[in-house]
């Protein structure tokens, strides 16, 4: 496997903006595993959880990641709950570097309050 970035974190801590300017500076290209699934499946994420539940989606974000971890080096956002799996932790570990951001309650509330996305995605 190739060496990958792989940023992960609760929704809202910036791990899409932080990938963008972590694989500009590297030279690298972004994954976002939450859009990979959405291109992959050809459905949101919403709708992927209304038709295949909870598990049918956590499949294909473990589809997702091993898609990943076997590309080209990259930085890679993660959804929030993609560390929800002990094979995706022991995956991500073993193809690069994991960076766990955080940030405070309030900063996430506000983030995911501001995010269209929440209202379907979380």
């Amino acid at each position: 496997m190739k060496e990958i970035t792989v940023l992960s974190g609760k929704g809202g801590t910036g791990k899409t903006t932080v990938a963008k300017i972590l694989a500009e500076r590297m030279h690298r290209h972004v994954i976002d595993t939450d859009g990979f699934i959405v291109g992959y499946a050809g459905a949101s994420v919403d709708e992927i959880v209304k038709r295949d539940g909870w598990e049918g989606f956590r499949k294909l974000e473990r589809f997702a990641l091993r898609q990943v971890a076997d590309g080209e080096k990259a930085v890679v956002a993660t959804g929030g709950g993609i560390v929800l799996s002990l094979e995706n932790r022991c995956l991500m570990r073993g193809s690069g570097v994991v960076v766990w951001l955080k940030a405070r309650v309030h900063t996430l509330a506000r983030r995911m309050a501001a995010d269209e996305a929440t209202a379907t995605q979380r």
